[in-house]
C-alpha cells in the first residue's frame, strides 16, 4: 500500500466560475488521496469559511461545497484545503464571479432567462 499526503487535482479545477445570482452552485475539489481525507476546508479570500454558521452552504462527504441562493457577496476567491492522516494538500484559487440581477419571485417563475457558465482550466482551455 503506498499512502501519501492529499493531492488536489488541479488540472480538473477551473480558474474562474461565473455564478448566476439567487441560483445554486458548486465548488469542487477533486483530490487522490491514500488514506482518504477525513476533511476538506475551504476558505474565501483567505479566510476559513465555516459552513456550519452559514444555512446556504453545504459541504459534501466528496469535498465539494454546494452554495444555495448565490449573493453578490458570494464573489470572491476561494481554495480547498484537502486533509488526510499523512498531511493535507491546497488547491490552486478559483476566482468566482456572481452574474446577474434580482428579480421578484414572480419574474422569476415567469422568465425563461438562460444563463451561461463559462470557466477556464487551469491549461488555459476555456469551456
Amino acid at each position: 500500500m503506498i499512502t501519501d499526503r492529499p493531492e488536489v487535482l488541479i488540472d480538473q479545477m477551473p480558474r474562474s466560475l461565473i455564478w448566476a445570482l439567487g441560483f445554486r452552485e458548486r465548488l469542487d475539489c477533486p483530490v487522490d488521496a491514500n488514506p482518504p481525507t477525513y476533511n476538506t476546508l475551504w476558505t474565501k479570500n483567505g479566510v476559513v469559511i465555516n459552513h456550519l454558521s452559514d444555512p446556504r452552504l453545504n459541504l459534501q462527504g466528496n469535498g465539494s461545497m454546494i452554495v444555495e441562493n448565490v449573493m453578490m457577496s458570494d464573489t470572491g476567491n476561494y481554495r480547498c484545503t484537502a486533509i488526510s492522516s499523512f498531511g493535507s494538500g491546497d488547491s490552486q484559487i478559483v476566482q468566482v464571479e456572481v452574474k446577474g440581477r434580482c428579480a421578484s419571485s414572480s419574474q422569476k417563475e415567469s422568465s425563461d432567462r438562460q444563463f451561461l457558465v463559462s470557466f477556464t482550466t487551469s491549461k488555459g482551455i476555456q469551456r
